[in-house]
């Protein structure tokens, strides 16, 4: 029983907390079948792991999932970003926004071209290998965007790295 978790679940919203106890107990049932059935759990998932290395995998698995549902409920709005950055559309409103759509859009766009480059060419990275991290990065940021954004926690990590599971 650890007492900040209690007050930490008591502060959430009522959605939020049951699936944190959920999973919790789902991670245990995984440790434990995995230790009785002498599955090798010396090794560990990277950052703020709390068990053997093959639970970050399902985390993994379920972020990319995660994300793909994000993408797919976004995709109206995505459409509409699409058609104010590229087609200029003059009936999509982003004046309230804190950058325009256009600039958002074709600055990401930049960046992730930049970031491949400096690891193909710089860092000497296969070019499979860094759209794998590009793709395994953007997901994790995407999701714990979200989490942080959807939820109110204060503190959001994954387990994993987009390294950890290109290797």
């Amino acid at each position: 029983i650890y007492p900040l978790v209690i007050g930490f679940a008591y502060l959430l919203s009522s959605e939020v907390s049951p699936s944190i106890w959920f999973f919790y107990l789902v991670f245990k049932l995984q440790v434990f079948y995995a230790a009785y059935n002498n599955f090798d759990t010396s090794s560990t998932g990277v950052a703020y792991s709390m068990g053997p290395s093959f639970v970050t995998y399902h985390e993994a698995g379920g972020v990319f999932m995660a994300v793909a549902w994000l993408l797919y409920a976004m995709r109206g709005h995505l459409k509409t970003i699409w058609r104010k950055a590229v087609h200029g559309d003059r009936d999509v409103n982003d004046d309230r926004e804190p950058l325009s759509y256009r600039f958002a859009f074709f600055g990401a766009i930049v960046a992730i071209i930049g970031l491949y480059l400096w690891m193909t060419l710089a860092a000497q990275i296969q070019p499979i290998m860094a759209l794998g991290l590009l793709a395994g990065a953007l997901c994790a940021f995407v999701l714990v965007s979200w989490l942080v954004a959807q939820a109110g926690l204060l503190f959001v990590t994954q387990t994993y790295s987009a390294a950890h599971l290109m290797t």
